[in-house]
């Protein structure tokens, strides 16, 4: 047991090293570019860090918590204006809805400009709104590509999506 706490002791260490080489050429580069940054505006060695949206850490990607919270809690759209303020927000997150243009296809149809600005909502819509709001709620968590595996490529492109 002991040789395995040590051995991954090393392995952390080792990581933070190289981290820290890392940072030290980052620093060097923006000195020499004359650049300063703001230190209360820096973290270092932080095992998880808050980025546009997102939680980021451990080779995963999140999106954050409170805008999860504000999709869950977004009221049924009455206009094109606010079905376009709700496609926005599940947009920015789409990577983490699987097949987000057919679930959000009916949405996307009623906000064009050749519908009226009133929406006039259906059973299609409410089906597409409850889809993305369950799409977005799982808990979607996107991983680290590991490039010692084949990979998958999967698109999002139909006539309906």
């Amino acid at each position: 047991m002991g040789w395995r706490t040590s051995a991954w002791h090393t392995w952390i260490t080792l990581e933070w090293k190289e981290h820290m080489i890392y940072l030290g050429h980052v620093l060097q580069a923006l000195q020499q570019a004359n650049l300063t940054i703001k230190a209360s505006k820096c973290q270092v060695g932080q095992s998880k860090a808050v980025f546009h949206g997102h939680e980021v850490g451990g080779g995963k990607i999140k999106p954050l918590r409170s805008k999860v919270q504000a999709v869950q809690n977004w009221a049924t759209p009455t206009t094109q204006t606010q079905v376009r303020a709700f496609l926005g927000l599940t947009g920015y997150y789409k990577n983490f809805i699987e097949k987000y243009g057919t679930i959000a296809y009916f949405l996307i149809t009623v906000s064009s400009p050749k519908y009226p600005k009133k929406v006039k909502w259906n059973e299609n819509c409410e089906k597409a709104f409850q889809g993305l709001k369950d799409a977005l709620c799982k808990a979607p968590v996107l991983t680290a590509r590991d490039y010692n595996q084949a990979f998958f490529v999967q698109t999002d492109a139909s006539t309906q999506g």
